[in-house]
């Protein structure tokens, strides 16, 4: 997604402020943000997707999507789940 925007966009690989402590919620709020993580563990998938609805209660469009991977192997689909979060500054 960040290689076909048109603005910079900024990744962030972890939600978790122990691991990312230059995230900063007030200004993932203020400027909006586009979530997608790759679900794997439902119980840490869970604990986190609700975790962060808590944190941004204005979340919007989530849903889970399933797309093949790239292999000519007969693999699962690879899960996801993405929200949009509108900026409110």
């Amino acid at each position: 997604m960040i290689a076909y925007s048109q603005r910079g966009l900024i990744p962030y690989f972890s939600w978790d402020s122990k691991r990312n402590p230059w995230l900063h919620a007030d200004e993932v709020e203020k400027d909006g943000a586009v979530f997608v993580h790759r679900l794997k563990d439902d119980t840490y998938d869970t604990a986190l997707i609700r975790d962060l609805k808590a944190r941004y209660p204005t979340l919007a469009h989530e849903q889970t999507v399933a797309l093949p991977p790239l292999s000519t192997a007969s693999l699962a689909p690879i899960r996801f789940w993405i929200a949009y979060l509108p900026p409110q500054g």
